[in-house]
């Protein structure tokens, strides 16, 4: 992965969000895909969602870290968006646990169907043979 062009930076708003953060955090970089930065985006939180964060950095080269007050989740989006790098974004939530092979199926997506978005919704079980559907 080159640091300067990562092909996909993934960019996670948080808000007051230390009782999911690291396990989602641990979701991200364990990736098969590994071309991808991560943008930390804290909302302006009050908890620990900071410190867990800076920890992060620590153990993870491919995260970067920004604190801004807060605007709420759309402000925080735009803020990773402004600072992202990569060639493809892709948003996760602050209590997203993901499963390691999403980021290599979702940009897989595009370039077998030739289109030009790649999104999905919640599941409750990645098995790729029966899907939940969230809403009917």
């Amino acid at each position: 992965m080159s640091n300067d062009k990562p092909l996909i930076s993934v960019i996670v708003p948080i808000y007051n969000g230390e009782k999911w953060l690291l396990p989602t955090l641990r979701s991200i970089s364990t990736q098969t895909f590994t071309d991808f930065e991560i943008l930390l985006i804290d909302d302006g939180s009050v908890d620990n969602s900071a410190q867990i964060c800076k920890s992060f950095l620590t153990q993870e080269s491919r995260a970067r870290y920004f604190y801004k007050e807060n605007g709420g989740i759309s402000s925080a989006r735009n803020l990773g968006l402004k600072e992202a790098k990569g060639t493809f974004i892709c948003f996760l939530n602050s209590d997203d646990i993901v499963a390691p092979d999403v980021l290599s199926f979702l940009f897989s997506l595009p370039q077998i169907h030739k289109a030009d978005i790649a999104s999905s919704s919640r599941l409750s079980r990645l098995h790729l043979r029966k899907l939940s559907r969230h809403r009917k």
